[in-house]
């Protein structure tokens, strides 16, 4: 498995989006949580397989759809699209699937993800980073692609084009969003939302159109294709609206699109999978999905947010929401932003900026070994220290700006004893890197706790966590540790659990029952 492909690539289990200035968005964003609490290559084709006796790459998807339209009137059964296609944009990283449905009657588990190449490693998801040509409208690249092709510009380039980072999580706090709401890229330059999340859905949307047609299918159209995007739960109707008006301007039909909560999608894919193990009377193993009637929790735990929902298993794998709560800004953000006060302690906000701004390939690069080191990081890991690779440009950067070298510097701070800087390594002990995640553990448990404490909370018997953080090592050895009593259950890959889970809720959005 590669470790870049999400926020958190760790060794997955069954028990079975930062840097100096967009750090200050997360701080602001983990800060308005805490307040209201209580209150080089092009995109690599979709793995979509196609079996030589499989009708839609022999004949016209468009005679096909209309047969299955007509077959589905005439006995009343649900029409079913011909593909469905799922886009999953999130706060650090994004994805994008899909599946057409006589491949997913053959195995509803068996998706297709796309593959991202990011120069060493190909992964499952790519950066939310958009790079817009200079008319403000069009998409140039995305992803891993984006950052590459930003940093190869000449600098009078760059200040032509724009560059988005982390554009999803400024609409949190944006209290007052509409169609007219602006978003500044990395050189502070502005355009409207609206415009920015248009330009990221054309490019999915045509990069299909390419792939499919590529494979020669006769008579592909973009009406052959259903698609569904996931939006936080969090998010109101009014974010929701903006979400519709953005697809619109990228080209989408309001009958072949539906928003899908990411709750919503991650149960109807973990439904499907084995989340419980039985013993029995000859004491062998048998790997259980979960039975009619019990009780459960999802943890979503992803890049800005925790979300925590009740379900119940009600028959024919069917699934009733109990209760919902928004759990706060404690997800792998708010680990980016005390590792970024860490970083701003010792080097200075304005030697980062200067980084960032002079050398933007190499904050890249630095942030992407920070977010591996973050998903590899366990209090029970064999090694002493987390070993960063410095940019040679922060280190000149410091010198430039304070005339003394780092590691002379780091003799008389507070960190001395728990962090080695050796020419471009830097080695930060397990005990100082451990305390980056305090604050979002410790609060992960405490919502939890008081989740279950409520009415009617008393029979779930499962935890079931899903999203990037959740494969984090500390986050798995802390469910087990202080729930011993619930059956922890994480996914084979629970950073693709909700992109997976938009396709299956492309077919079968009848499952979702409405909640008490």
């Amino acid at each position: 498995m590669d470790q870049a492909s999400a926020l958190y690539r760790l060794p997955l289990i069954w028990d079975s989006d930062s840097d100096a200035e967009d750090s200050s968005v997360i701080k602001q964003t983990h800060a308005t949580g805490l307040e209201n609490e209580n209150t080089t290559s092009t995109l690599h084709p979709v793995q979509i397989i196609w079996d030589a006796d499989n009708d839609i790459e022999n004949s016209s998807l468009d005679k096909q759809t209309e047969a299955t339209r007509s077959d589905h009137e005439q006995t009343g059964q649900k029409y079913k699209p011909m593909i469905v296609a799922a886009i999953y944009l999130g706060t650090f990283r994004s994805g994008f699937a899909v599946v057409t449905y006589a491949d997913y009657l053959k195995d509803p588990n068996k998706i297709g993800v796309n593959t991202w190449n990011s120069g060493t490693t190909i992964t499952s998801k790519t950066p939310t980073t958009v790079l817009i040509n200079p008319n403000g409208k069009d998409c140039m690249s995305f992803g891993y692609d984006a950052e590459r092709e930003f940093v190869d510009l000449e600098p009078s380039e760059q200040r032509k084009h724009y560059l988005f980072r982390l554009f999803k999580m400024k609409l949190f706090y944006k209290s007052d969003l509409s169609v007219s709401t602006k978003l500044k890229d990395i050189k502070n330059k502005e355009l409207p939302a609206v415009d920015v999340f248009a330009a990221v859905f054309q490019y999915f949307r045509d990069n299909l159109h390419k792939k499919i047609n590529c494979r020669n299918v006769e008579d592909f159209t973009y009406d052959n294709v259903y698609w569904v995007i996931t939006v936080p739960d969090i998010w109101d109707l009014k974010a929701k609206q903006f979400m519709r008006k953005a697809t619109e301007k990228a080209g989408f039909k309001d009958c072949q699109l539906s928003l899908a909560r990411e709750t919503e999608a991650a149960f109807l894919y973990c439904r499907k999978i084995p989340v419980e193990i039985s013993t029995q009377k000859d004491g062998a193993k048998q790997i259980l999905s979960l039975a009619e009637g019990t009780k459960f929790l999802v943890l979503d735990l992803r890049g800005v947010t925790i979300d925590i929902t009740a379900h119940e298993v009600m028959a024919n794998a069917g699934l009733r929401e109990l209760h919902h709560a928004s759990g706060g800004y404690y997800g792998g953000a708010c680990v980016i932003d005390e590792i970024m006060s860490f970083f701003k302690r010792l080097f200075s906000a304005p030697v980062l900026m200067n980084v960032k701004e002079e050398n933007p390939r190499d904050f890249f690069d630095l942030m992407n070994d920070i977010e591996m080191k973050m998903c590899m990081y366990s209090p029970k890991m064999d090694e002493k220290y987390i070993c960063l690779r410095l940019p040679v440009t922060l280190l000149d950067a410091f010198i430039e700006e304070n005339e003394i070298q780092i590691e002379k510097c780091l003799e008389d701070t507070a960190f001395a004893d728990d962090v080695q800087i050796k020419r471009d390594k830097m080695m930060i002990s397990k005990k100082l890197f451990g305390s980056f995640f305090k604050t979002s553990v410790d609060n992960i448990v405490r919502i939890i706790n008081e989740f279950l404490e409520t009415p009617n909370m008393s029979e779930v018997t499962t935890l079931l966590a899903v999203g990037g953080y959740a494969e984090s090592a500390l986050i798995k050895e802390t469910l087990q540790t202080t729930f011993p009593e619930k059956k922890i259950a994480i996914p084979t890959d629970p950073s693709l659990t909700v992109l997976k889970g938009a396709v299956i809720y492309g077919f079968e959005t009848e499952v979702i029952a409405s909640w008490d």
